[in-house]
């Protein structure tokens, strides 16, 4: 644990296989143990960790991790012969005295005992040149390195921190600042995150791509690789040059060492005199992390009492390294440093994030000066930007189901515009609709909820009727004609827009009714009864209109008289004395519309000056021959507007209860649509007068029926708009889905 310091920045594993970094606080070394603390979540975190386990993930503190052994063969010095001893019986073999080794951790620790025995093999070397005997040729030789040579290092990781503030460039070109929340040291991946239009975002960057633009995380500089230069010797024929190199050996004859004799002295004892071999300098093995390591294995296993003679020459032979970069150096770290660090980093996220907010805000004010909703405005501008806008158009395919659900949504009124209102609905496409619900939090904090509805199909403000008739009203004219009955209503709050829709565009306090899908529908009826094949079957076309009021039935066609509505015993409903007259162009249709609109029941609420407070029901009758029995029926119904009660507090009882009377019956008729749509072999048609008059639409298996919804688009009516997409959500029920937004730059964003 020597390698071991406290402030030192080590990499830790946690429970669930995360690893990230972590500062040594203390160094327990009568246990192993090793405490640790890191930073997460807004606290500081501890524990204490084994050493043993510590170093699985950071060999880098284990000391002899890198020393490389040289292999036994070709390093295994000459086995010296025993030394002798006469003694009075005869000679016996002396124990050799044991070689102590020592472990170098530094690459320049290097003792007179080797430049010595370097020096004496210089000498062995020169003094066999000289004589040209055999053995020079296996001689070795030690090359020699540059003092500027440094080994090489691969980027490192080690000055990048958790908390980090970093550069980090977009996909777009665009360089701004960042905060790493993960570094993961096997990939190479760094986590960065940082705030955008009112939000974080993150995403993983490549170590060496943050480098490019942060240079100051690289710890390492570009060093030359070592060069290798050989020492001169005497030229023999033999000779081979072999440089030193960590990835090829040189053969095992090189390295061979001459056997050198004995010396011997003569010694005297008690026993008597005689001569013992002289005993073995006691030698050193040092392993060093040098390139050098196998000539001074075997340099020192042969050492040899003689004077030097290359001393100024060996002293360039030496590797002379600098001191290690700084990123290998382990620079202890007070706590309070690090949490200084770490309070200035925070310090500088607050305050780039605060500008970043600023920015948003001064752009968003710059939409609609002087708007008190700018910020709910901007908002919403935002969330467009990201949205792939397909609107419907008049060359789509229209599609033939048997309950179909549309929405229409209609554009800023003068009045809202006046009052500076904002749009808070979205039609991204030809079946979806977002609504932008603005919302406030106890800390006053402004934010959108955006609910996601979809349909069959979606009308936006720049729809015309003409549009919004051929997908709705036009498939069900087919539909008659093959003895079926159809039905097509909107529904919507009061001002919504749905007596504009059914009966044609209003110009002051006149309606042109010939652009209303009453009219569409009579041109498109006479239009295919002119057809060959339905010309000859003596098709009448009739029309009636009635409105349902207060639970009560008027005939508009016939000064407002009073109908019932009963049973016969066919089980069939049949509205007694109702009035159909017969029509034999559109233009007959137009005047009885008009007549009939005339008749309408309308009253003041507090949402709509003039709201229609009754359900309107125009049918055009398809009947053949002299008993004119029904061959198809259309019904064309505009339903009274719904109001909630906070909207109609201020009003009277009997306008309370109309609203009363309105809502029950638009409950029964939800009810009918969706035991239509689920096949149920009950329909409770009987819970409203309205839907008891529209029976034969339910129960006939011919029978098609086609719902407009009709919303508003400013920010008061949400609440009324949310209400209206629930109810014609419930009706078919097909799901929110999801919306198709632009491609981003980039995707993990």
């Amino acid at each position: 644990m020597d390698r071991l310091n406290v402030g030192m920045q080590v990499e830790i594993k946690r429970s669930d296989g995360r690893v990230h970094g972590a500062v040594v606080t203390g160094v327990n070394h009568a246990t192993g143990g090793v405490n640790v603390e890191w930073f997460e979540k807004g606290e500081t975190k501890g524990k204490e960790i084994d050493f043993i386990t510590l170093l699985k993930i950071n060999p880098a503190l284990n000391p002899e991790n890198g020393a490389a052994k040289p292999p036994a063969d070709v390093f295994k010095a000459p086995k010296a012969p025993s030394k002798v001893e006469n003694t009075a019986n005869g000679k016996r073999a002396m124990p050799q005295p044991k070689v102590r080794s020592s472990t170098a951790s530094t690459p320049i620790d290097m003792d007179s005992t080797f430049v010595q025995a370097v020096t004496t093999n210089n000498h062995v070397l020169s003094t066999k040149s000289a004589k040209n005997t055999p053995e020079t040729s296996e001689a070795p030789f030690l090359p020699a390195i540059t003092p500027d040579a440094q080994p090489t290092a691969s980027p490192s990781m080690d000055r990048l921190n958790v908390g980090m503030q970093v550069e980090i460039k977009r996909s777009d070109g665009r360089v701004h600042g960042a905060v790493v929340t993960a570094i993961n040291q096997a990939t190479g991946g760094v986590s960065v995150e940082w705030f955008e239009k009112g939000e974080t975002k993150g995403k993983e960057i490549d170590f060496l791509s943050l480098l490019k633009i942060n240079p100051a995380l690289n710890p390492v500089k570009d060093v030359p690789k070592p060069q290798v230069t050989e020492i001169p010797r005497p030229p023999s024929s033999n000779s081979q040059k072999y440089p030193i190199n960590n990835a090829s050996k040189p053969p095992a004859d090189v390295f061979k060492v001459p056997k050198l004799p004995i010396r011997r002295e003569t010694i005297s004892n008690g026993n008597g005199d005689g001569n013992r071999a002289q005993p073995k300098p006691k030698s050193r093995t040092s392993t060093v992390t040098t390139p050098i390591d196998e000539d001074v294995t075997y340099i020192q296993n042969t050492t040899i009492s003689q004077p030097p003679l290359l001393e100024k020459p060996l002293k360039a032979m030496i590797p002379k390294f600098d001191e290690p970069p700084p990123s290998l150096v382990s620079t202890a770290k007070s706590a309070c440093v690090n949490e200084v660090e770490r309070l200035a980093q925070e310090r500088e996220k607050r305050r780039y994030q605060q500008a970043e907010v600023k920015k948003q805000m001064e752009a968003r004010k710059s939409i609609d000066p002087g708007n008190p909703n700018w910020q709910f405005l901007g908002m919403i501008c935002d969330y467009r930007e990201q949205i792939d806008f397909r609107p419907l158009r008049m060359d789509d395919y229209v599609i033939d189901n048997r309950i179909t659900v549309c929405v229409r949504k209609r554009p800023l009124s003068k009045a809202e515009v006046n009052r500076r209102e904002i749009e808070v609905t979205t039609i991204p496409n030809k079946d979806h609709l977002i609504v932008h619900q603005p919302q406030v939090k106890v800390d006053m904090t402004k934010y959108l909820e955006n609910q996601v509805f979809r349909f069959d199909y979606t009308f936006d403000e720049n729809s015309s009727n003409e549009m919004v008739y051929k997908f709705t009203a036009q498939p069900l004219v087919q539909t008659i004609f093959d003895r079926g009955f159809a039905t097509c209503f909107a529904y919507g709050q009061t001002g919504s827009g749905k007596t504009h829709t059914m009966g044609g565009d209003f110009h002051g306090k006149t309606q042109d009714c010939t652009k209303g899908i009453y009219a569409l529908t009579a041109v498109d009826v006479f239009r295919t009864l002119e057809q060959p094949e339905y010309s000859s079957l003596g098709l009448q076309v009739q029309c009636s209109f009635f409105e349902i009021y207060g639970g009560k039935v008027f005939d508009l066609l016939a000064k407002r008289a009073v109908l019932r509505i009963l049973e016969d015993g066919k089980k069939s409903v049949q509205v007694c004395g109702l009035k159909e007259m017969q029509v034999f162009s559109a233009d007959d249709v137009m005047k009885l519309i008009k007549l009939g609109s005339l008749q309408r029941t309308a009253g003041t609420t507090s949402a709509n000056a003039n709201s229609s407070r009754s359900h309107a029901v125009f049918q055009i009758i398809l009947k053949q021959g002299r008993k004119e029995e029904v061959y198809g029926k259309i019904s064309l119904i505009d339903l009274a507007g719904n109001e909630r009660g906070a909207d109609t507090t201020s009003s009277d009882r009997e306008t309370r209860l109309e609203g009363a009377e309105i809502n029950k019956s638009l409950l029964a008729l939800k009810e009918c649509i969706r035991a239509m749509s689920m096949n149920k072999k009950h329909i409770p048609f009987r819970f409203s007068k309205l839907t008891l008059v529209l029976r034969d639409s339910f129960t006939n298996q011919n029978a098609k029926t086609c719902m407009i919804a009709m919303v508003s688009p400013g920010m008061n009516s949400v609440e009324n708009t949310l209400n209206t997409l629930r109810y014609a959500d419930r009706v078919k029920e097909l799901g929110s889905g999801s919306v198709d937004t632009k491609e981003r730059d980039d995707s993990d964003e």
